[in-house]
């Protein structure tokens, strides 16, 4: 949310204040991207069990996606050097 353009900082009464307006928490109101505010909110009202439960879940999608982004890099590596120009005289590949 911007207040009067982002040219002035509001008041935290006045955050507090529209932050019960739009029925979100005062972190969920002060997110830049729009589409984050509904998550930040979610997560303010969370309680312990409910952000193990969302760090185990991150960290099993991290640890599925990992050996596909590693491949990929490997993947990125090897088109690089494939594509480089032969070794001029004194270089080292």
């Amino acid at each position: 949310m911007q207040y009067e353009r982002g040219a002035v900082l509001p008041p935290v009464h006045r955050l507090a204040a529209l932050a019960r307006v739009y029925n979100v928490s005062l972190d969920g109101l002060l997110v830049t991207d729009a589409a984050l505010s509904p998550i930040v909110d979610q997560l303010d009202r969370a309680d312990a069990a409910q952000i193990g439960a969302l760090a185990r879940l991150l960290t099993h999608a991290l640890d599925a996606a990992t050996p596909a982004v590693q491949q990929r890099a490997c993947v990125s590596r090897r088109s690089a050097v494939s594509l480089r120009s032969p070794l001029q005289p004194g270089e080292q590949g």
